[in-house]
């Protein structure tokens, strides 16, 4: 791998990285915020399932001999302050927004995946996209419950 594609693919895991750092904290302003127990459980769920994406992609990162984002930064003030909001609005509001937040994530590793060296696409495609897949469709369940 050349530099420039390391680089590029250092740049693009972060970017990944960083919704899913996004979605953690969003699913923490919800878990404060939301009171029913049926709901905390998926959402704690959900949650946790960010939490492994987040470390697995930190791992990456760091085997790429480069440092990952810890911060969300701007973007991140901006979708805490939607989700607040929404969860000030009720449990329904608030899970609509994570559902869209999951819909967004899950494009997002489509979009990126060929911009990925291969071993790096690998564990997008067998492994992050599918497990995003699954918090979308945990999401979109949830969203139709409420």
């Amino acid at each position: 791998m050349t530099a420039g594609t390391c680089s590029h693919t250092v740049n693009t895991l972060n970017s990944l990285l960083l919704g899913e750092l996004t979605a953690c904290e969003m699913y923490a302003i919800a878990l404060d915020r939301i009171k029913n127990p049926d709901f905390r459980q998926w959402l704690a769920e959900c949650y946790s399932n960010h939490g492994i994406r987040v470390h697995i992609l930190r791992e990456r990162i760091a085997d790429l001999d480069a440092e990952p984002v810890e911060s969300t930064g701007l973007w991140g003030a901006v979708t805490r302050f939607v989700e607040k909001c929404a969860a000030l609005l009720g449990d329904k509001a608030a899970i609509y927004v994570l559902e869209e937040g999951e819909e967004l994530n899950l494009r997002k590793y489509e979009e990126k995946l060929p911009e990925l060296d291969d071993d790096s696409r690998h564990l997008v495609a067998d492994k992050l996209l599918p497990a995003q897949g699954q918090t979308q469709i945990a999401m979109s369940c949830l969203k139709h419950r409420s």
